[in-house]
Order: C-alpha cells, then structure tokens, then sequence
C-alpha cells in the first residue's frame, strides 16, 4: 500500500469519476447562472461536470476540502472560489449560500480534526447531509452508500425530517480507485429539493 494511499484511507477520500458525476449531473435541472458548492471537493468531478454540461457557467463554482492538497482546491481547477477546512465545522464554512451542493461525502464512521482522526456517534455521511440542507439556498444532491436509506434509526430521523425530492438508485458501481475497481456497495444519487 502506498504513502498516498494510506492518507486516503485515513481521510476517507475516494475520488469520484468526473464520467459518473457527469452522467448524474445531467440528471438535474442546474441552470447555467445557479452557484454550485462541492463541500468536499476532491478532484472536483462534480464542478467540472457542471462546467461541462454548462460551458458558458457563470454562477459561483465553490470548492472545499479538508485536504489542502486536493487536486480540486489548485488555481487549475474550475473553482471560482477555492476554500480549505472541515465542512461540517462551522468556524471554517466562508458563509456561502449556494443554489446547488453536489458531491460524494465520506461515508465512515470516523472524522478527522485538526490532524486526529476522532469517531463520532452520528455516520459522517448524515452529518454532511444535514449540515449541507441547512448550509444550501435551495438544492442538496449526493452520492451515498444506497444502505444509507435501509436503517430504521435514519428512517426515523432524517428521512422524515427531510424527505427525498427524488432518488436514483445506479445500476452499475462507479470506480473510486485508480485500478478501476469497485467495491461491494450499491449507490444511490439522492437529490432534496428545500424549494
């Protein structure tokens, strides 16, 4: 296993493919003024999808991450606004209101501040959940584990608290690694619409 492989793992970062953003990003009605936010940027697939299907975009493109090495925080990404820090802290969220969060947020049980990796009683990938709807000005749409929607406790809490506008469940597992492989885990794109 390599050095980068390892930060990886321990940042839980799997990179999605700009061509699975991009055919999901095309599922959406985002229109060419919207400002779009990938909270958790990594190679900033989901930005470039929208400057993509958009090419004359000009509404803000947010990206954030972590890592300050992230390939989509450098001055050749298609971010217009390029922000380092933890998401779900809000002492290092800039204020943002974004018409649009997309993105693929970590799915593990642990959490890393200030260089320790801590465990937290709440799946992270709730958290940026709730922490997206109530950072966005109108729309939260995300890659998650499809198993995501099968526990009653999440049942209970968030899905009812915060119904799907609209739930797409892939029929193929998209890579995150650079072998081309994939995992054991089905997935779901999963938009709410707060409109």
């Amino acid at each position: 296993m390599t050095e980068r492989h390892r930060e990886r793992r321990y940042l839980d970062q799997y990179f999605t493919p700009l061509e699975t953003a991009t055919r999901l990003t095309r599922l959406l009605p985002i229109k060419p003024t919207d400002s779009v936010c990938e909270p958790h940027v990594g190679a900033a697939a989901w930005l470039r999808a929208v400057r993509d299907i958009h090419p004359t975009h000009s509404g803000d493109l947010i990206a954030m991450d972590l890592d300050p090495t992230a390939p989509g925080l450098h001055r050749t990404s298609v971010a217009t606004h390029r922000d380092v820090g933890d998401f779900l802290d809000d002492a290092d969220w800039t204020g943002h209101r974004p018409d649009w969060m997309l993105g693929n947020p970590p799915y593990g049980r642990a959490r890393v501040k200030d260089g320790v990796r801590m465990k937290k009683d709440v799946p992270i990938a709730e958290a940026h959940i709730r922490t997206a709807l109530s950072r966005t000005g109108r729309h939260v749409c995300f890659l998650l584990r499809h198993g995501i929607l099968a526990t009653a406790k999440r049942a209970a809490g968030i899905w009812q608290e915060h119904p799907p506008r609209m739930i797409w469940t892939l029929g193929w597992r998209p890579s995150f690694t650079a072998d081309g492989g994939n995992d054991r885990y089905d997935y779901a794109f999963i938009w709410w619409d707060l409109e």
